[in-house]
């Protein structure tokens, strides 16, 4: 089976032209979550407190300025190293499933239109803990 990345024109044309597909999730009903920001906003106003479990959305900041300015951004979103950094943009594309640690000022100043979020300490955890085991080898 061959995987088929279709645009939205290409979409539309697809819908039009092949009354036989069935198309559940038009890409204008989902284009909101391409973008990280929106989509994590999203989770946030289901308000799912009621729920077992926990549902939360990280805390995060999207850099859309000069990279340069991007260590102060983060310091006054009160943010602290290290960060996940992944593109803003989630468009299924290989690009949009990149990930990053950020350990220092140097790689945030280098970036450009990136979501950067604390990770979660269980990934944190299991980072420090494969590193230790790595240098004890």
């Amino acid at each position: 089976m061959t995987a088929v990345v279709l645009n939205f024109v290409d979409w539309k044309r697809v819908a039009t032209n092949s009354r036989e597909v069935t198309v559940l999730d038009p890409p204008a009903a989902i284009k909101y979550l391409h973008n990280r920001q929106s989509m994590f906003q999203d989770v946030a106003d289901l308000n799912m407190s009621d729920c077992y479990g926990k549902v939360g959305v990280p805390r995060q900041l999207v850099v859309t300025k000069e990279p340069s300015s991007i260590p102060d951004a983060v310091s006054k979103a009160e943010l602290s190293l290290p960060l996940v950094v992944k593109p803003l943009v989630a468009d299924g594309s290989a690009k949009s499933h990149e990930l990053s640690l950020a350990f220092d000022e140097v790689f945030l100043s280098k970036l450009d239109y990136y979501s950067v979020e604390l990770p979660p300490r269980p990934l944190l955890e299991n980072l420090a803990r494969e590193l230790r085991h790595r240098l004890v080898r």
